[in-house]
């Protein structure tokens, strides 16, 4: 099955509430595995090569850790050095499960600045209650 963009704004509306996929940035690399997908870019701080995981939706364990091996595969051989991750949170608390098991430090925070893009959650988390997940 191949993922549109306009299909994974909906799938991630679904998750979160509407107009919450005007936050996040689809226009770096979106690597999927059937309904499951990954959005990320790279970001270059102090000369070492970051990627900033924009997105995170699976359906299943199985598909996370397939997306996640062939990232990590593409991330060595761009030179990566850190991964950093934050998402609003969610009823679904699978990226803060799976993160923390695959030793990303994975914490919870309340979002002090503005949404790009005015939004209303639906999911029972208010619209800054947020997860952080990286790597050292």
């Amino acid at each position: 099955m191949r993922l549109c963009k306009q299909t994974m704004q909906q799938m991630i509306d679904n998750e979160h509430g509407s107009d919450y996929c005007k936050n996040i940035n689809l226009h770096g690399y979106v690597l999927h595995n059937r309904d499951s997908f990954i959005a990320f870019h790279f970001v270059y701080v102090n000369n070492t090569t970051t990627v900033h995981i924009d997105y995170i939706y699976i359906t299943n364990k199985k598909s996370l850790i397939s997306l996640l091996a062939f990232c990590m595969n593409f991330w060595i051989g761009n030179n990566v050095k850190f991964i950093y991750y934050n998402a609003h949170c969610r009823p679904s608390d699978y990226d803060k499960k799976y993160l923390a098991a695959l030793g990303f430090h994975v914490s919870g925070y309340t979002r002090t600045s503005s949404w790009r893009q005015p939004w209303k959650s639906r999911n029972g988390y208010a619209e800054d209650e947020m997860l952080e997940a990286y790597t050292l």
